[in-house]
């Protein structure tokens, strides 16, 4: 539509050759909307085609033939025009000669005269009367398109496309899918020999810009403004991509990626700590920690490697922590390689949760079954648990430890008390009166949960 309007305001020659000049261009774009049927050397109209001739829709029109079907003084001359035939899905249809539009504009004017017949006020006019009249009015048009001459009325033309609608034709291409594609790939493709070429940059952004104005100007000369508006949008949407491309391409500041600081927690030795992570570590030079209340920063020290990107040691990303229980609110940040300080990352902790969740974890991750052991030595059976269930980090996890003698399911029970009083007095490695084969145990934890069953065979 957008070309059909330039091309009419840049004709210049007289309306009849525009008239034939448009017509001959786009006809061949208007899309195939009937389905006329053709019957021995005659055709027939579908509901659909009558529609779009008499300017209606198709409910109207299958409306109208409806009621002429349910009239007895129409249904006749409906049937005498009406044939059978098939739709493209198979459905049967209704299709009619040419004598329907007439019967169509008849049924409409029957209507329209029995509009007088009914008035909502005041008394019904003769009928008869009114057909006469009728008559009359159709003998007077008669007359009148015998001896009137049918002159053109004379309509203001369309004004010339000025500046401003030129630019607002090819803006509006620009978003048009075929000249998207083609642009990206002409731009994929200059992008890359600016990247082998970069003194052709400065040429990738003229030229574009220059086929723009040529565009407008020859559109402004009425040049053939379908395709010079097509042209122009293509220009203009790579000028638009090429400046932001090279733009982004060829910054000399690169964009700084801040870091993403985590602690993890971890047992070390008799202590909690917690490992400093970062995203980059090697433009770290130094990590600085706080402990709530005190505001205070305190660095973790220095490794005695050395950062070839910095040229100092690496720093401590270890913080070592002396309590036991309690919540805990520390604050990280670091000093970059140019001595600026980073922002803060606050954290916070519940230290008796963290050692639970990390004995737990370390119970849980030792190898299949070493909670618990049964051996034989000089003619004796042992039965042993692993050192690190009775250490004080075990038992800060530990409720209990059930376990059975040949058998898949522990049916005893060595409760906290028996536990701790084991670790007291060494009542484990437990020598046993009889011989066993086989030892299968589970845990039990403070937090209500328990492990799976592992099982141990002796030792010999």
């Amino acid at each position: 539509m957008k070309s059909y309007v330039a091309d009419y305001r840049t004709f210049t020659d007289n309306r009849d050759d525009r008239t034939e000049y448009l017509e001959e261009k786009y006809a061949p774009r208007v899309p195939n909307f009937s389905h006329l049927i053709f019957f021995d050397d005659s055709v027939y109209w579908n509901v659909q085609d009558i529609a779009i001739l008499l300017g209606r829709t198709q409910p109207a029109i299958s409306i109208t033939l409806s009621k002429m079907e349910l009239s007895e003084s129409w249904c006749a001359r409906l049937l005498a025009l009406r044939r059978t035939a098939k739709s493209a899905n198979g459905n049967k249809i209704f299709v009619y000669q040419d004598g329907i539009f007439d019967l169509i504009i008849d049924r409409y004017e029957e209507e329209y005269i029995q509009r007088f017949t009914k008035p909502r006020r005041g008394e019904a006019p003769d009928i008869d009367e009114v057909k006469r009249f009728w008559a009359y009015l159709h003998e007077r048009e008669k007359y009148h398109l015998g001896v009137i001459d049918d002159d053109t009325l004379d309509f203001p033309d369309v004004p010339a496309m000025t500046i401003k609608d030129i630019l607002r034709l090819i803006w509006d291409k620009v978003f048009d899918i075929r000249i998207e594609t083609l642009c990206a790939v002409i731009f994929a493709i200059a992008f890359e020999v600016m990247r082998r070429f970069f003194s052709l940059s400065i040429w990738f952004a003229v030229l574009p810009a220059a086929v723009l104005c040529a565009c407008v100007i020859l559109i402004h000369m009425k040049k053939s403004p379908d395709l010079l508006s097509d042209i122009g949008a293509g220009a203009l949407l790579f000028l638009l991509l090429w400046v932001s491309g090279v733009l982004t391409f060829y910054s000399r500041e690169p964009l700084k990626t801040e870091q993403m600081i985590t602690l993890q927690p971890q047992l070390s030795g008799d202590d909690l700590s917690f490992v400093i992570h970062a995203s980059d570590f090697q433009d770290v030079c130094e990590f600085l920690y706080s402990i709530s209340p005190d505001n205070e920063f305190h660095s973790t020290g220095f490794l005695n490697q050395l950062n070839p990107k910095t040229g100092r040691p690496y720093p401590n990303n270890n913080i070592k922590i002396k309590l036991q229980e309690g919540n805990i609110a520390l604050s990280v940040l670091y000093l970059e390689k140019d001595g600026n300080k980073s922002k803060i990352w606050p954290f916070s902790f519940d230290v008796a949760q963290e050692i639970f969740s990390l004995c737990k974890q370390n119970i849980l991750n030792l190898t299949q079954g070493d909670w618990i052991q049964l051996y034989r030595l000089n003619d004796k059976t042992y039965l042993s648990l692993n050192p690190f269930l009775l250490s004080d980090w075990g038992m800060k996890c530990i409720d209990s430890l059930v376990y059975g003698l040949n058998t898949s399911q522990p049916d005893i029970i060595a409760n906290r008390e028996e536990l701790i009083e084991a670790k007291q007095e060494a009542f484990y490695p437990k020598i046993l009166k009889d011989e066993f084969d086989s030892v299968t145990s589970y845990l039990v934890f403070l937090d209500g949960t328990s492990s799976d069953i592992r099982e141990n065979r002796i030792i010999r």
